[in-house]
């Protein structure tokens, strides 16, 4: 594995084998082994109680809006987003529940909702929500821009943060909204 440097955390898998650790890296979801010489005490990170492959959403609602993919602690990309007017994105903990490719959005399977849309092509669709909130393309774009408010309770991205998230997250993947 080479040099780890001081902070790095990894959950020990096995007793101590010699002068070497078997250990869980979460920010690459593999096994290692390092040495014990390299293992301290530390505090157990608030992610690892959801994220069992290290992989989780970090959401910030504030201005700038945005999404963070998060590999353990090790931040593997960043992007805007537009999320909810009038705090239609609610902050709690979800997890990817369906990933649909390509969408088609009809206002009027949504209960309640009195603004009206028909979206045909919405690419990267990952619901996280019952009430039909999802992280996905906005080719339409929002009206004051990525980073700002502007859905009905969506998280709407530009082409290429939707589609990295598509490729890295999967059904399961935590997703934390907060502001």
């Amino acid at each position: 594995m080479g040099v780890v440097e001081p902070g790095r955390l990894f959950r020990v898998e096995s007793p101590q084998n010699g002068y070497r650790l078997l250990v869980w890296d979460p920010r690459e979801n593999r096994h290692v082994y390092i040495g014990s010489e390299a293992v301290g005490p530390a505090e157990t990170p608030f992610w690892s109680a959801f994220a069992d492959d290290g992989k989780w959403l970090d959401v910030t609602l504030s201005t700038p809006q945005n999404i963070k993919a998060m590999q353990g602690d090790d931040l593997k990309f960043r992007d805007l987003v537009t999320a909810g007017l009038q705090g239609t994105t609610k902050p709690g903990f979800y997890r990817i529940l369906r990933r649909v490719y390509n969408e088609t959005m009809d206002s009027r399977t949504i209960p309640g909702l009195t603004d009206s849309y028909f979206l045909k092509d919405v690419m990267f669709t990952q619901y996280f929500a019952p009430d039909g909130a999802a992280i996905h393309y906005n080719w339409w774009g929002p009206p004051r821009g990525f980073g700002n408010p502007g859905s009905h309770g969506c998280l709407g991205m530009r082409w290429d943060g939707s589609k990295f998230l598509w490729d890295w997250a999967n059904i399961g993947t935590p997703i934390v909204i907060h502001h």
